[in-house]
Protein backbone atom coordinates (compact mmCIF):
# COMPACT_ATOMS: atom_id res chain seq x y z
CA UNK A 1 0.00 0.00 0.00
CA UNK A 2 1.72 3.72 -1.18
CA UNK A 3 2.27 5.32 2.06
CA UNK A 4 0.27 8.60 2.00
CA UNK A 5 1.94 12.40 2.65
CA UNK A 6 1.55 13.08 6.03
CA UNK A 7 -0.72 15.96 7.28
CA UNK A 8 0.21 19.11 9.12
CA UNK A 9 -1.83 20.40 11.97
CA UNK A 10 -1.73 23.76 12.72
CA UNK A 11 -3.14 25.58 15.60
CA UNK A 12 -4.77 29.07 15.64
CA UNK A 13 -2.33 30.01 18.51
CA UNK A 14 0.01 29.38 15.72
CA UNK A 15 -0.93 32.27 13.70
CA UNK A 16 1.61 35.45 13.75
CA UNK A 17 -0.90 38.64 13.13
CA UNK A 18 1.57 41.19 13.34
CA UNK A 19 0.81 44.05 10.26
CA UNK A 20 4.02 43.90 8.36
CA UNK A 21 3.62 39.77 7.68
CA UNK A 22 0.09 39.54 6.67
CA UNK A 23 0.13 38.74 2.94
CA UNK A 24 -1.19 40.76 0.22
CA UNK A 25 -4.54 39.10 -0.73
CA UNK A 26 -5.96 39.53 2.80
CA UNK A 27 -5.48 37.60 6.35
CA UNK A 28 -8.32 35.07 5.70
CA UNK A 29 -6.55 33.90 2.37
CA UNK A 30 -2.87 33.24 3.62
CA UNK A 31 -1.05 34.02 6.34
CA UNK A 32 2.57 33.53 8.70
CA UNK A 33 2.42 31.41 11.69
CA UNK A 34 5.15 29.65 13.52
CA UNK A 35 4.71 25.79 13.33
CA UNK A 36 6.29 23.47 15.73
CA UNK A 37 7.97 21.23 13.30
CA UNK A 38 8.47 23.22 10.08
CA UNK A 39 9.29 26.83 11.89
CA UNK A 40 8.07 30.41 10.38
CA UNK A 41 5.88 29.00 7.79
CA UNK A 42 3.08 30.77 5.17
CA UNK A 43 -0.58 28.93 5.73
CA UNK A 44 -3.23 29.01 2.74
CA UNK A 45 -6.41 28.25 2.99
CA UNK A 46 -7.33 25.51 0.82
CA UNK A 47 -11.30 27.01 0.31
CA UNK A 48 -9.72 30.42 -0.48
CA UNK A 49 -7.11 29.67 -2.49
CA UNK A 50 -5.74 26.60 -4.81
CA UNK A 51 -6.31 23.09 -4.04
CA UNK A 52 -3.47 21.92 -1.50
CA UNK A 53 -2.66 18.89 -3.37
CA UNK A 54 -1.96 21.03 -6.59
CA UNK A 55 0.57 23.15 -5.07
CA UNK A 56 2.06 19.72 -2.90
CA UNK A 57 2.29 17.70 -6.39
CA UNK A 58 4.12 20.31 -8.06
CA UNK A 59 6.26 20.93 -5.77
CA UNK A 60 7.29 17.03 -5.51
CA UNK A 61 7.70 17.09 -9.32
CA UNK A 62 10.37 19.88 -9.28
CA UNK A 63 12.23 18.36 -6.51
CA UNK A 64 12.34 15.02 -9.37
CA UNK A 65 13.68 17.83 -11.67
CA UNK A 66 16.27 19.34 -9.22
CA UNK A 67 14.48 22.54 -9.54
CA UNK A 68 14.72 24.43 -6.56
CA UNK A 69 11.37 25.65 -4.64
CA UNK A 70 9.27 26.62 -1.76
CA UNK A 71 8.49 23.46 0.35
CA UNK A 72 4.25 22.76 0.66
CA UNK A 73 2.96 20.06 2.30
CA UNK A 74 -0.93 19.38 3.56
CA UNK A 75 -2.10 20.46 6.43
CA UNK A 76 -5.45 20.97 8.55
CA UNK A 77 -6.10 24.30 11.01
CA UNK A 78 -8.08 24.52 14.08
CA UNK A 79 -10.84 22.80 15.77
CA UNK A 80 -12.75 22.84 12.44
CA UNK A 81 -9.91 20.55 10.48
CA UNK A 82 -9.98 23.43 7.60
CA UNK A 83 -7.95 21.98 4.52
CA UNK A 84 -4.72 24.06 3.80
CA UNK A 85 -1.19 24.08 2.25
CA UNK A 86 1.81 25.13 4.53
CA UNK A 87 4.83 26.51 3.50
CA UNK A 88 7.95 27.34 5.44
CA UNK A 89 9.90 30.05 4.30
CA UNK A 90 12.44 29.58 1.71
CA UNK A 91 13.84 33.28 1.81
CA UNK A 92 17.30 33.87 3.02
CA UNK A 93 17.29 36.40 5.57
CA UNK A 94 20.01 38.61 4.27
CA UNK A 95 18.68 39.55 1.32
CA UNK A 96 16.07 41.74 -0.21
CA UNK A 97 13.63 40.25 -2.53
CA UNK A 98 11.71 42.25 -5.74
CA UNK A 99 9.40 40.44 -8.12
CA UNK A 100 10.17 39.73 -11.96
CA UNK A 101 7.84 42.72 -12.47
CA UNK A 102 10.07 45.12 -11.08
CA UNK A 103 13.49 43.57 -12.38
CA UNK A 104 11.79 43.68 -16.32
CA UNK A 105 11.00 47.63 -15.24
CA UNK A 106 14.10 48.42 -14.62
CA UNK A 107 15.49 46.50 -17.65
CA UNK A 108 13.16 47.31 -20.67
CA UNK A 109 12.18 50.98 -21.71
CA UNK A 110 8.93 49.98 -22.71
CA UNK A 111 7.55 47.78 -19.98
CA UNK A 112 5.39 44.19 -21.61
CA UNK A 113 5.62 40.80 -19.81
CA UNK A 114 6.50 38.31 -21.65
CA UNK A 115 9.27 35.86 -21.69
CA UNK A 116 11.72 37.61 -24.26
CA UNK A 117 11.77 40.36 -21.71
CA UNK A 118 11.88 37.76 -18.74
CA UNK A 119 15.06 36.37 -20.09
CA UNK A 120 16.37 39.61 -21.46
CA UNK A 121 16.13 41.15 -17.93
CA UNK A 122 17.40 37.75 -16.25
CA UNK A 123 20.37 38.49 -18.44
CA UNK A 124 20.97 42.18 -17.93
CA UNK A 125 21.35 41.92 -14.70
CA UNK A 126 23.44 39.18 -14.37
CA UNK A 127 21.14 37.08 -12.35
CA UNK A 128 23.03 33.59 -10.49
CA UNK A 129 21.63 31.03 -8.64
CA UNK A 130 20.19 30.53 -5.49
CA UNK A 131 22.63 30.36 -2.62
CA UNK A 132 23.55 26.37 -2.03
CA UNK A 133 21.30 25.19 -4.93
CA UNK A 134 23.36 22.42 -7.00
CA UNK A 135 22.37 22.79 -10.36
CA UNK A 136 22.34 19.87 -13.18
CA UNK A 137 25.45 20.02 -14.77
CA UNK A 138 25.36 22.86 -17.57
CA UNK A 139 22.93 24.96 -15.95
CA UNK A 140 24.68 27.84 -14.81
CA UNK A 141 22.47 31.10 -14.15
CA UNK A 142 19.30 32.49 -13.47
CA UNK A 143 17.90 32.60 -16.76
CA UNK A 144 19.42 29.08 -17.37
CA UNK A 145 17.29 28.15 -14.13
CA UNK A 146 13.97 30.10 -15.22
CA UNK A 147 13.78 27.72 -18.38
CA UNK A 148 13.61 24.98 -16.26
CA UNK A 149 11.04 26.83 -14.37
CA UNK A 150 9.01 27.43 -17.19
CA UNK A 151 9.25 23.82 -18.32
CA UNK A 152 7.90 22.94 -15.65
CA UNK A 153 4.89 25.39 -16.08
CA UNK A 154 4.93 23.19 -19.51
CA UNK A 155 5.07 19.99 -17.67
CA UNK A 156 1.82 20.80 -14.92
CA UNK A 157 0.33 23.41 -17.43
CA UNK A 158 0.76 26.03 -14.65
CA UNK A 159 -0.82 29.50 -16.02
CA UNK A 160 -0.18 31.84 -13.20
CA UNK A 161 3.71 32.58 -13.78
CA UNK A 162 2.93 36.30 -13.44
CA UNK A 163 5.59 38.81 -12.64
CA UNK A 164 4.73 38.42 -9.19
CA UNK A 165 5.20 35.06 -9.03
CA UNK A 166 8.85 35.13 -9.62
CA UNK A 167 11.34 36.88 -7.43
CA UNK A 168 14.89 37.70 -7.15
CA UNK A 169 17.08 38.05 -4.46
CA UNK A 170 19.65 41.17 -3.77
CA UNK A 171 22.40 41.33 -1.20
CA UNK A 172 24.11 43.70 0.54
CA UNK A 173 26.68 44.12 -2.40
CA UNK A 174 24.11 44.29 -4.98
CA UNK A 175 24.88 40.47 -6.41
CA UNK A 176 21.44 39.16 -7.61
CA UNK A 177 19.90 34.98 -7.55
CA UNK A 178 16.81 33.93 -8.77
CA UNK A 179 14.76 32.71 -5.84
CA UNK A 180 13.44 28.92 -5.78
CA UNK A 181 9.81 28.52 -7.47
CA UNK A 182 6.78 29.28 -5.44
CA UNK A 183 3.07 29.71 -5.81
CA UNK A 184 2.27 26.82 -8.11
CA UNK A 185 -1.10 25.94 -7.07
CA UNK A 186 -2.86 26.89 -10.22
CA UNK A 187 -2.01 23.94 -12.25
CA UNK A 188 -4.13 20.70 -13.52
CA UNK A 189 -6.59 23.36 -14.45
CA UNK A 190 -7.93 23.13 -10.69
CA UNK A 191 -8.78 26.16 -10.19
CA UNK A 192 -11.35 25.43 -12.69
CA UNK A 193 -12.70 22.81 -11.44
CA UNK A 194 -15.64 20.90 -13.25
CA UNK A 195 -15.96 23.36 -15.53
CA UNK A 196 -12.92 22.30 -17.45
CA UNK A 197 -13.11 18.89 -16.46
CA UNK A 198 -16.39 17.76 -17.86
CA UNK A 199 -16.36 19.96 -20.96
CA UNK A 200 -12.66 19.61 -21.98
CA UNK A 201 -10.23 17.01 -22.77
CA UNK A 202 -6.52 16.98 -21.20
CA UNK A 203 -4.64 17.82 -24.12
CA UNK A 204 -7.48 20.53 -25.09
CA UNK A 205 -7.01 22.58 -22.34
CA UNK A 206 -3.25 22.43 -22.71
CA UNK A 207 -3.44 23.86 -25.84
CA UNK A 208 -5.88 26.54 -25.23
CA UNK A 209 -5.29 27.67 -21.47
CA UNK A 210 -3.47 31.23 -21.87
CA UNK A 211 -0.66 31.85 -18.99
CA UNK A 212 -0.28 35.40 -17.93
CA UNK A 213 2.54 35.64 -20.06
CA UNK A 214 0.46 36.05 -22.75
CA UNK A 215 0.63 32.34 -24.04
CA UNK A 216 -0.28 29.08 -23.24
CA UNK A 217 2.35 27.35 -20.66
CA UNK A 218 3.56 25.20 -23.94
CA UNK A 219 4.24 27.79 -25.61
CA UNK A 220 6.30 29.97 -23.11
CA UNK A 221 8.13 27.04 -23.05
CA UNK A 222 8.94 26.81 -26.49
CA UNK A 223 9.62 30.65 -26.77
CA UNK A 224 12.52 30.26 -23.69
CA UNK A 225 13.85 27.15 -25.41
CA UNK A 226 13.99 29.22 -28.54
CA UNK A 227 15.88 31.94 -26.68
CA UNK A 228 18.09 29.05 -25.16
CA UNK A 229 18.34 26.04 -26.37
CA UNK A 230 21.40 24.89 -24.37
CA UNK A 231 19.71 25.53 -21.13
CA UNK A 232 16.47 23.57 -22.51
CA UNK A 233 18.34 20.59 -23.59
CA UNK A 234 19.74 20.01 -19.90
CA UNK A 235 16.29 20.52 -18.73
CA UNK A 236 14.66 17.76 -21.15
CA UNK A 237 17.41 15.42 -19.98
CA UNK A 238 16.18 15.87 -16.59
CA UNK A 239 12.54 15.11 -17.32
CA UNK A 240 13.69 12.08 -19.82
CA UNK A 241 15.41 10.49 -16.12
CA UNK A 242 12.29 10.28 -14.62
CA UNK A 243 9.93 6.66 -14.60
CA UNK A 244 6.37 7.05 -15.11
CA UNK A 245 5.94 5.27 -11.85
CA UNK A 246 7.66 8.26 -9.76
CA UNK A 247 5.19 11.01 -11.44
CA UNK A 248 2.02 7.42 -10.91
CA UNK A 249 3.48 7.49 -6.98
CA UNK A 250 3.09 11.38 -6.39
CA UNK A 251 -0.81 11.29 -7.11
CA UNK A 252 -1.26 7.92 -5.11
CA UNK A 253 0.15 9.68 -2.11
CA UNK A 254 -2.16 12.24 -2.00
CA UNK A 255 -5.06 11.59 0.51
CA UNK A 256 -8.16 10.58 -1.13
CA UNK A 257 -9.82 12.87 1.80
CA UNK A 258 -7.98 16.02 -0.27
CA UNK A 259 -8.14 15.20 -4.10
CA UNK A 260 -11.26 14.15 -5.50
CA UNK A 261 -11.44 11.36 -8.48
CA UNK A 262 -12.06 14.17 -11.57
CA UNK A 263 -9.83 16.35 -10.47
CA UNK A 264 -6.83 13.03 -10.10
CA UNK A 265 -8.30 11.89 -13.48
CA UNK A 266 -7.81 14.95 -15.70
CA UNK A 267 -4.48 15.69 -13.81
CA UNK A 268 -2.88 12.50 -14.48
CA UNK A 269 -3.86 12.61 -18.14
CA UNK A 270 -2.66 16.60 -18.47
CA UNK A 271 0.40 15.86 -17.10
CA UNK A 272 0.87 12.50 -19.27
CA UNK A 273 0.10 14.41 -22.49
CA UNK A 274 2.84 17.26 -21.52
CA UNK A 275 4.80 14.64 -21.04
CA UNK A 276 4.46 13.27 -24.49
CA UNK A 277 4.76 16.61 -25.93
CA UNK A 278 8.06 17.04 -24.25
CA UNK A 279 9.46 13.93 -24.81
CA UNK A 280 9.20 14.37 -27.93
CA UNK A 281 11.22 17.37 -28.08
CA UNK A 282 14.06 15.14 -26.15
CA UNK A 283 13.44 12.78 -28.95
CA UNK A 284 14.51 15.57 -31.57
CA UNK A 285 17.17 17.04 -29.73
CA UNK A 286 18.77 13.47 -29.44
CA UNK A 287 18.51 13.18 -33.24
CA UNK A 288 19.77 16.45 -33.87
CA UNK A 289 22.95 15.83 -31.84
CA UNK A 290 23.30 13.03 -34.03
CA UNK A 291 22.56 13.95 -37.21
CA UNK A 292 24.16 17.93 -37.00
CA UNK A 293 27.48 16.85 -37.39
CA UNK A 294 26.47 14.46 -40.41
CA UNK A 295 24.47 17.69 -42.69
CA UNK A 296 27.89 20.06 -41.80
CA UNK A 297 30.07 17.72 -42.45
CA UNK A 298 28.68 17.38 -45.90
CA UNK A 299 28.56 21.31 -46.35
CA UNK A 300 32.11 20.96 -45.29
CA UNK A 301 32.90 18.33 -48.21
CA UNK A 302 30.56 20.51 -50.71
CA UNK A 303 32.83 23.47 -49.34
CA UNK A 304 29.60 25.64 -49.40
CA UNK A 305 27.17 27.16 -47.06
CA UNK A 306 24.29 26.27 -48.96
CA UNK A 307 23.54 22.90 -50.98
CA UNK A 308 20.84 22.12 -53.06
CA UNK A 309 19.85 19.09 -54.82
CA UNK A 310 16.96 17.04 -55.79
CA UNK A 311 16.50 15.69 -52.22
CA UNK A 312 17.53 18.19 -49.99
CA UNK A 313 17.85 21.85 -49.22
CA UNK A 314 20.69 22.39 -46.96
CA UNK A 315 22.02 26.08 -45.31
CA UNK A 316 24.49 27.01 -42.76
CA UNK A 317 24.54 30.86 -41.44
CA UNK A 318 27.93 31.24 -40.10
CA UNK A 319 26.77 34.37 -38.35
CA UNK A 320 23.58 33.11 -36.25
CA UNK A 321 25.57 29.59 -36.51
CA UNK A 322 22.27 27.85 -37.55
CA UNK A 323 22.13 24.91 -39.83
CA UNK A 324 18.72 23.68 -41.95
CA UNK A 325 17.83 20.88 -43.11
CA UNK A 326 14.80 20.43 -45.75
CA UNK A 327 13.81 17.29 -47.12
CA UNK A 328 12.42 17.72 -50.77
CA UNK A 329 10.66 14.44 -50.90
CA UNK A 330 9.13 14.69 -47.98
CA UNK A 331 8.17 18.05 -46.39
CA UNK A 332 7.84 16.46 -43.11
CA UNK A 333 11.57 15.65 -42.22
CA UNK A 334 13.10 18.93 -41.43
CA UNK A 335 16.01 20.09 -39.35
CA UNK A 336 16.68 23.57 -37.67
CA UNK A 337 19.50 23.68 -35.24
CA UNK A 338 22.36 26.08 -33.83
CA UNK A 339 25.82 25.24 -33.13
CA UNK A 340 27.14 26.12 -29.36
CA UNK A 341 30.02 25.37 -27.81
CA UNK A 342 30.64 22.45 -30.29
CA UNK A 343 27.17 20.75 -29.87
CA UNK A 344 24.09 20.91 -32.06
CA UNK A 345 21.36 22.70 -30.35
CA UNK A 346 17.58 21.26 -31.61
CA UNK A 347 15.21 24.84 -32.75
CA UNK A 348 13.07 23.15 -34.85
CA UNK A 349 13.47 19.69 -36.25
CA UNK A 350 11.07 16.64 -37.08
CA UNK A 351 13.27 14.04 -38.01
CA UNK A 352 12.08 10.37 -38.28
CA UNK A 353 13.95 7.20 -36.95
CA UNK A 354 14.44 5.97 -40.18
CA UNK A 355 15.72 9.51 -41.63
CA UNK A 356 18.21 9.45 -38.47
CA UNK A 357 19.27 5.38 -39.51
CA UNK A 358 19.63 6.83 -42.97
CA UNK A 359 21.98 9.56 -42.33
CA UNK A 360 23.87 7.58 -39.71
CA UNK A 361 24.42 4.03 -41.28
CA UNK A 362 24.77 5.11 -44.88
CA UNK A 363 25.78 8.99 -45.48
CA UNK A 364 27.88 9.15 -42.59
CA UNK A 365 30.48 6.51 -43.24
CA UNK A 366 30.90 7.88 -47.07
CA UNK A 367 31.16 11.76 -45.75
CA UNK A 368 33.65 10.89 -43.31
CA UNK A 369 36.13 8.67 -46.05
CA UNK A 370 35.65 11.21 -48.74
CA UNK A 371 36.93 14.26 -46.23
CA UNK A 372 39.53 11.95 -44.86
CA UNK A 373 40.72 11.18 -48.89
CA UNK A 374 40.12 14.85 -49.03
CA UNK A 375 42.72 15.90 -46.11
CA UNK A 376 45.40 12.98 -47.84
CA UNK A 377 45.56 14.10 -50.95
CA UNK A 378 46.19 17.87 -49.26
CA UNK A 379 49.15 16.27 -47.43
CA UNK A 380 51.07 14.58 -50.13
CA UNK A 381 51.12 17.85 -52.43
Amino acid sequence: MTEKYPIFNVSLEDRRIEEDEIEPGGYLTKFWVNHKSLGRSLVKLEELTAPAWSEKIVFEIAKMLSLPAARYELGVMGDRQQNIVISPDYKDSQLNYITGDRLIKSSVARYQYNVSNSIKALEDNKVGLPAGYTAPQGIRNGTDLFVGYLMLDALVTNDDRHGGNWEVGIDSLGTKTLAPLFDNGASFGCDYGSSVYDRLSASEYSQTIISMLGVTPTEAWEQARLINPQAAAIWLDQLNKIEQDEFTNVFERIPETRIDFKAKQFASALLDYNRQQLAYLHQQQKRVENIGPIIFNYLRLKQNREVESDTSIIQFDPQSKILSYQDRKNSQEYLQARLAEGKWFNLKSNISEEKERYLVNEIAPEITWQLKERQNRKRQR
